[in-house]
């Protein structure tokens, strides 16, 4: 039905909205949390070896 087609092109626009903020506006912290998440998980790994 129409309203379906409106919310879905609401998402979609809510969903690039969210990707061009996280490669624009937000880039240092969303990167500076990648690299945290990425040194704890590596850090979980190696206390899970020994």
């Amino acid at each position: 039905t129409r309203s379906n087609q409106i919310i879905e092109q609401d998402l979609i626009s809510n969903s690039q909205q969210i990707g061009i903020h996280l490669s624009t506006d937000f880039f240092l912290p969303f990167e500076f949390i990648s690299i945290i998440l990425l040194v704890a998980l590596i850090g979980a790994i190696a206390v899970a070896r020994q």
